[in-house]
């Protein structure tokens, strides 16, 4: 009989990626992520999925999570060895492992926590953070109600000390253990939850292997526990023991993402509105002398404190675009658009077919995703700023109560990431071709800078073209090549997947209306007559509101869901019976100012000896304000533009103060007219007021540039994203004024004081005489 040798394993595998290992639990209440204040005013706190964690509290890695994935490496790499080192457990053919993995303790890497890390839950007894993400609504293009979750992550730079032991009676076995080892290094080999999400990256360093054979084996039993089993074999033995590095196999994409203005993924568990007499945040990242005491909105940082955009967040972005294009080409049983339109959890990988294209590809419910995706890190260094928000009041033209805020993002930085295609699960579905084109149109709609990433896309934000990188191999092997000898090229093939769905007729794209005019109204400054005249005001004709006009959609939650009117989950090309047709695409502008324009960014208070100063809105926080250059945000523009559609349209006031309504019949005292929601109901109806659950119908204005309700509502619809995504207008630099402007406050006209309007001060703006 032959004495097996035995063999002991110790190596420390390092986190490269946030990882998640859950112990089933939800954590209620947890008190490092504050919400909103119920109605009681008590303090609400979000509820956690935790991880697993050893009797001290610290993250622990279970040897049976290490075993799975050791064992799913063989199950594809090598399973000849499977039954030797695993064993199985088939009936009547039970048969016990040779392998036996012990779990790991997690210790902390020499990296200390800082203060971005602690402003983001870090919890330094148990070495973990708190990571949020959110669903959004195909549909409605919005936060999906109760969507919001928060998970508890094990940081990058862990480390995990992992011993495992195996009898074997041959090399082989023991060598293939060793590569299995090894795939950690190249991300062939992942732990715990969305890993093709980029989680679960670490690295293995092999600290010390032992061993015992023949008659050492024998010397041992008799001997009992001498210690001579923790003696290390030579190590030149275990360098020719050990194999070279696995390498995959998977196609690899590098892509890098340049924005072209402000980018920032918001933590919505950091910072929130603050209410009356509440205290701000403690911490605040990125803190600058820019920085205000406090911030509503704040990006999301990894632990280098440098701005990033997790996988999850691409991901969503990009399986959203490639459903919106799979719906608008006709393709079948697409899921997502609608209540009940989803598919069915896969139990066997046979039935793969059953899934739609795109949960083929992106995953679903026991099938994985075919493309992994890493998150995105950035590259280089990138200025961060703060924007401050001011909604305007339709009614009184200043700025509506409540309805300030600001946000710190990160100007035009350049992300890195890569996506990988798992070409083996592809080589197994049915339709592999359209599923590969449906990917390929969709990585050309993120070149092009149809996607958007982050907070704000309706705010100018998270703008950005890619630009691609072929990595380990090409996608898949060559797929320049493949797309011209199979099909042409990809939308070719898209369109003939389209013929070939449920569609009866292709619907012919009608020719774009034309959208330039007459030179000769068209006067440069500098030959504008010196008498020119403009007017202060431009007066809109409207008639009379109507609800009821077929511009106008139903809010009820139910009639989107079965048949959404104007959906963001497919591009709608309108209706030939009625010859209304509906466009996606670009408009690009030139503003020229005729007067100064000043967009307020932060503000220093007034002193004694000198007034207040509000800087000027620019990327340029650093410079002097000749060589800055002015920028015209995106959210003034909007805000500008939606409320002369309001107009145009007879649509509801989108942003209207409930206030106290008076009229002034001087030298008679003031006539109340009271609340200014009651009176504009009364006297323009209900469907007149900002969106609410007591309104039934959108209005076009609501349609374009969205609808937020500030109540909650099962029937109605809670928050629709508008259609209209504007960039920020950038000027010419050094336009401002090198000097700063001195402004008299004014205060509201009265009769009886006419020196407000005709006060002569020297240094200050005043009215002529």
């Amino acid at each position: 009989m032959t004495t097996p040798n035995r063999w002991w394993i110790t190596g420390t595998l390092t986190t490269r990626a946030n990882f998640h290992i859950g112990n089933g639990e939800i954590v209620p209440n947890d008190p490092r992520v504050s919400l909103d204040k119920d109605e009681n005013g008590e303090e609400q706190y979000a509820d956690v999925a935790a991880i697993v964690t050893d009797c001290n509290g610290k993250p622990w890695l279970p040897g049976s999570s290490l075993r799975g994935v050791l064992r799913a490496w063989f199950e594809k790499h090598a399973p000849n060895h499977i039954v030797s080192l695993f064993g199985r457990g088939d009936k009547n053919q039970e048969e016990a492992g040779k392998t036996r993995v012990c779990g790991g303790v997690y210790r902390s890497h020499a990296i200390q926590p800082s203060l971005t890390q602690e402003s983001y839950h870090f919890d330094s007894g148990r070495l973990t953070l708190l990571e949020a993400g959110v669903a959004i609504d195909r549909v409605l293009g919005v936060a999906s109600d109760q969507k919001l979750y928060y998970q508890e992550v094990v940081r990058p730079a862990c480390a995990s000390s992992r011993p495992s032991k195996s009898a074997t009676s041959k090399n082989p076995p023991f060598k293939a253990l060793l590569a299995a080892l090894e795939a950690f290094n190249d991300d062939s080999l992942t732990l715990g939850a969305e890993t093709h999400s980029g989680k679960g990256r670490m690295t293995w360093k092999c600290a010390r292997v032992c061993g015992l054979a023949g008659e050492a084996m024998k010397q041992w039993a008799r001997d009992a526990f001498t210690g001579k089993a923790d003696a290390p074999i030579d190590r030149a033995q275990v360098v020719q023991i050990q194999p070279s590095t696995h390498s995959t196999a998977a196609a690899s994409l590098d892509v890098t993402l340049k924005f072209e203005g402000l980018f920032c993924v918001n933590d919505p568990g950091s910072c929130r509105l603050g209410q009356a007499g509440e205290k701000a945040p403690q911490k605040t990242p990125m803190k600058t002398s820019m920085t205000p005491s406090w911030l509503n909105k704040q990006p999301r940082l990894d632990a280098q404190g440098r701005a990033y955009l997790p996988a999850n967040s691409f991901r969503g972005v990009f399986r959203s675009q490639m459903e919106r294009i799979a719906r608008t080409l006709g393709l079948p049983k697409v899921c997502g658009e609608g209540t009940g339109i989803t598919c069915k959890p896969l139990h066997h990988a046979k039935d793969v077919d059953n899934l739609c294209p795109v949960c083929q590809l992106m995953g679903a419910p026991g099938w994985k995703s075919l493309i992994e995706i890493g998150d995105f890190r950035q590259q280089g260094e990138a200025q961060v700023i703060t924007q401050e928000f001011l909604a305007i009041d339709r009614f009184t033209g200043g700025g509506a109560d409540g309805k300030k805020f600001n946000a710190r993002a990160v100007v035009r930085p350049t992300l890195q990431g890569r996506l990988s295609l798992d070409e083996t699960r592809l080589a197994s579905l049915k339709d592999k071709d359209a599923a590969l084109a449906l990917f390929t149109h969709t990585l050309r709609d993120l070149k092009e800078g149809d996607l958007r990433f982050g907070m704000g896309t309706a705010k100018g934000y998270g703008a950005c073209k890619a630009e691609y990188t072929v990595g380990t191999a090409s996608i898949p092997r060559d797929l320049k090549q493949w797309a011209e000898t199979q099909h042409g090229n990809a939308v070719t093939w898209l369109t003939k997947i389209a013929n070939q769905s449920t569609c009866n007729t292709r619907l012919a794209w009608p020719k774009a209306p034309e959208m330039g005019c007459q030179n000769s109204s068209i006067q440069s400054h500098a030959t504008a007559p010196n008498l020119e005249f403009h007017n202060p005001s431009h007066f809109i004709p409207a008639k009379e509101p109507n609800p009821n006009d077929p511009r106008w959609l139903s809010a009820k939650q139910r009639d989107w869901q079965s048949a959404p009117p104007i959906s963001h989950a497919r591009y709608t090309n309108g209706s030939f019976d009625t010859k209304q047709f509906r466009y996606s695409g670009r408009i690009v502008c030139r503003l020229r100012t005729l007067t100064p324009v000043v967009i307020g960014a932060q503000r220093t208070a007034a002193t004694k000896s000198s007034a207040a100063v509000v800087t000027p809105y620019s990327y340029d926080e650093n410079l002097a304000p000749d060589k800055k250059t002015p920028i015209l945000p995106a959210s003034s523009l909007r805000g500008l533009i939606s409320s002369l559609v309001e107009g145009a349209t007879n649509s509801a006031f989108r942003i209207l103060a409930d206030s106290q309504l008076s009229a002034n019949d001087y030298p008679n005292k003031r006539k109340d007219l009271g609340k200014m929601h009651d009176y504009f109901s009364k006297t323009f109806g209900q469907e007149m007021l900002p969106y609410s659950p007591s309104r039934n119908r959108l209005s076009p204005a609501d349609l374009m540039f969205g609808a937020v309700s500030d109540t909650k509502s099962i029937e109605q619809i809670q928050a629709l994203a508008g259609r209209i995504w504007p960039g920020d207008a950038i000027g010419t630099p050094g336009g401002f004024a090198p000097e700063p402007v001195l402004l008299k406050i004014l205060d509201s006209p009265k009769p009886p004081c006419p020196t407000l309007y005709f006060t002569s001060t020297k240094g200050f703006i005043a009215k002529k005489t």
